[in-house]
């Protein structure tokens, strides 16, 4: 640290960056470009018969605070399968004012299977997020992928009383922006939680996005899952064709089905992920061996 204009304080930022490439070669997924600057690291694991390539990505700082910023940009290419995790939950601690800023970019080429399955984000009281997912679909490229927030460690007796979180989804599909949305909270974030219409109490939330064929099949999968799970929620699907009347998707295509999930804790709304996700990847990898889910999750 070092004293600024005026005397104030000014703290050293950390800055993570990773940038990840897939190619497909001799008839599987290997790795094409790795690069990691700052707290950014990338750790590939063991590769095993019947398994996808699975990266994890690593904050080495142990979580992030006002100012501070982790961008990750992943390219799946033509015909790869991979799975792109992080190592642990990422921890956003109290801001003297300014937002962490989470930024992350995922390109999927033409026949290719991205898994984007990170932690959970947990926010601890008077911190500051700013988190954006930006997508780029090409062709009939499947994804699975995930963004959850928990609000304090209810085990630990911690609430979140005010902070400031803006959450925000683009996902373009043959370059057509197909999905935009935005959640966020500013100020007493509990009080606003507790609201019936925001999240009923809920302290932890999530949002799954699968895109792929046989939507009304999953979509009735996912809430059966709900159903016998402790976390509440629900889904529903987008079909780009509808809009596209001059130059509609070749059929088969693929659509967008998004699951909305409320928990009253983390370990409720991990629960629910963990089923939603495994029938997912079970269902786009039916010759997966073992649990489909990155071996950290475990951890």
């Amino acid at each position: 640290m070092h004293p600024g204009n005026g005397g104030q304080t000014v703290l050293q930022r950390s800055r993570g960056e990773v940038r990840l490439a897939f190619k497909f070669r001799e008839q599987s997924t290997v790795l094409d470009d790795l690069y990691q600057r700052g707290s950014g690291k990338i750790r590939m694991a063991r590769a095993e018969t019947g398994r996808a390539k699975e990266a994890v990505i690593v904050n080495t700082t142990g979580g992030l605070t006002d100012g501070d910023r982790f961008e990750s940009s992943i390219h799946w290419k033509n015909k790869t399968r991979a799975i792109v995790t992080t190592q642990a939950a990422e921890r956003i601690y109290q801001s003297r004012g300014d937002n962490a800023v989470i930024s992350t970019s995922l390109v999927v080429d033409d026949g290719a299977r991205a898994m984007w399955l990170p932690q959970e984000t947990i926010l601890f009281d008077r911190a500051r997020l700013a988190r954006e997912t930006r997508v780029e679909l090409n062709g009939n490229a499947g994804l699975i992928a995930v963004e959850s927030c928990v609000f304090g460690r209810a085990a630990m007796g911690e609430t979140v009383k005010s902070g400031h979180l803006r959450d925000s989804w683009q996902i373009r599909m043959d370059g057509d922006l197909t999905f935009a949305d935005r959640f966020s909270l500013e100020g007493e974030i509990q009080a606003q939680l507790d609201q019936s219409a925001i999240a009923n109490g809920a302290t932890a939330i999530a949002t799954i996005i699968r895109v792929g064929p046989n939507s009304a099949e999953l979509q009735e999968n996912i809430r059966q899952i709900i159903e016998i799970n402790p976390a509440i929620g629900g889904c529903t699907s987008l079909d780009p064709t509808e809009d596209r009347q001059q130059s509609p998707r070749p059929a088969p295509h693929h659509v967008l089905t998004i699951c909305r999930l409320f928990g009253k804790n983390a370990q409720e709304l991990r629960t629910t992920i963990i089923a939603i996700l495994e029938m997912l990847i079970v269902h786009d990898s039916p010759t997966i061996c073992g649990s489909p889910l990155p071996r950290v999750w475990s951890m």
